[in-house]
């Protein structure tokens, strides 16, 4: 399963230290959704962000995680501008 790939300086960033941080209007720090090896973020929700992670999609909210739903077999969740081919 594909994921985003990270590069600083034209080096891997450890998994462990990746994270999609919201931030409110004014620039403030809303909350943190760290990713853990092979997860992906895909879209902002209301009050969190959608992930894939292993053979599903969860929701992250600064409260905890919720499965939304599990891919099967082979499956794999593509949004438009995310296409491999």
């Amino acid at each position: 399963m594909g994921g985003a790939s990270f590069q600083v300086r034209g080096e891997r960033v450890s998994p462990e230290l990746i994270a999609v941080i919201v931030f409110d209007l004014t620039g403030d720090e809303l909350f943190r959704v760290p990713l853990g090896p092979g997860e992906a973020p895909l879209v902002p929700l209301r009050d969190g962000f959608a992930v894939r992670a292993g053979a599903g999609v969860e929701v992250r909210t600064p409260s905890g995680s919720e499965r939304l739903h599990t891919l099967s077999g082979g499956a794999q969740v593509v949004l438009p501008g995310q296409a491999r081919h």
